[in-house]
């Protein structure tokens, strides 16, 4: 056996001998037939050689680049949807909500409920590639100050600058907040909270003015009179209450809802109110007679928006998450045009200045601009 020469083999290419040896069989002719087709190719132009030391690179057409980019988004998707199996995220909606606040994102949206906040989380940091524990700042405990307790105002410059800046912080609730609303001088800045209570601060210095905790359940809407006398806010109780800023006291409980009150509106008139509720109606106060006079039976699913028409409340309008925006006649409470369009909740609806137009904003990322048809 050791003078018997080494018999050797090669790997992935034939010598000579062996070629010869398959030439007659199947195999042979298969390769043969094989080499007459990329000669045929070749020649066809259908396949290029590259000379011995020359490189040529071949431009990708534009089909080719668009199923490249589709499979890289692909790809992508696929990886986010491996990460988010495998995130952790924390269970406490105070904790989901201060991880939102850390990445930059909405800490909630209107109607959300605390696991589809917690399932968003885990959507973002898939996709950004981020564990549940980091936070903006990176820190272990979820990065930095949460912000916890606070209320932003975010001021655009004029001058086209789109990043924007904080003009003032106001700190001091202990809770969630759930509405602002500036009152009608400029300089004054309401805010509702979760923590029961409703509070006013001064907009340039962010010193608060007013604490209020005259709600037992969560506070939600909130609406200054024209005047700037009064003001109006709604719990989740279904309880309505009009305030004096004057005095700092409650004036005026409005009883009749029966679940939450989600929005307040007050009339030019500055004696009548509207009010919106998760129990898909609008009621109509009277604050002089101190009564409900009229509800309206306005939606098929919770109220989001009520707002009268600026000039004299004659119209009002009312927005829904049945996806539709309604407007009705005050004098008579007659319903006079129902807005449909939108393919998501409606949580928005407001007049332009003049009274003429009406705009709607919804969950369908969308706004819409109504307008009479005599216009055009």
């Amino acid at each position: 056996m050791a003078g018997q020469e080494k018999q050797h083999i090669h790997y992935g290419s034939l010598e000579e001998k062996e070629k010869v040896r398959l030439e007659g069989t199947e195999i042979g002719n298969s390769l043969a037939s094989g080499s007459t087709a990329i000669q045929a190719a070749v020649r066809a132009g259908n396949i290029n050689v590259a000379e011995a030391g020359s490189t040529e690179v071949m431009e990708l057409t534009g089909t080719s680049k668009e199923a490249q980019g589709r499979q890289a988004m692909l790809l992508r998707k696929l990886e986010a949807e491996k990460r988010k199996r495998s995130l952790v995220v924390p269970t406490k909606p105070s904790e989901v909500i201060d991880m939102l606040r850390d990445h930059g994102q909405p800490i909630t949206l209107f109607g959300e409920a605390a696991a589809d906040r917690r399932e968003r989380l885990r959507e973002y940091l898939a996709m950004v590639g981020r564990e549940g524990g980091g936070g903006r700042d990176g820190g272990e405990d979820g990065g930095g100050n949460t912000g916890k307790g606070q209320n932003r105002l975010w001021v655009f410059p004029p001058d086209g600058d789109k990043e924007g800046r904080t003009l003032q912080s106001y700190t001091g609730h202990a809770a969630r907040l759930s509405a602002c609303a500036f009152h009608p001088c400029g300089r004054y800045l309401g805010t509702t909270s979760w923590d029961y209570t409703w509070r006013l601060w001064d907009v340039e210095s962010g010193q608060e003015l007013l604490l209020q905790d005259g709600h037992y359940k969560e506070t939600h809407a909130i609406a200054f009179q024209g005047d700037g006398a009064l003001v109006v806010t709604g719990d989740y109780a279904g309880i309505g209450h009009v305030w004096d800023l004057r005095s700092g006291k409650s004036i005026y409980q409005l009883h009749g809802h029966t679940e939450k009150v989600l929005c307040a509106d007050w009339s030019p008139s500055g004696y009548q109110i509207a009010t919106g509720s998760s129990e898909n109606v609008v009621k109509i106060w009277d604050v002089r007679r101190r009564q409900n006079i009229y509800t309206l039976p306005a939606h098929s699913a919770l109220v989001a928006a009520v707002k009268y028409a600026p000039d004299d409340g004659e119209f009002l309008a009312t927005a829904s998450f049945d996806g539709k925006a309604k407007v009705w006649g005050m004098r008579d409470f007659r319903l006079l045009r129902t807005l449909e369009g939108h393919e998501g909740r409606v949580v928005g609806v407001d007049w332009t200045p003049d009274g003429r137009r009406l705009v709607s904003c919804s969950h369908d990322r969308t706004f819409k601009v109504w307008a009479d048809s005599k216009e055009f």
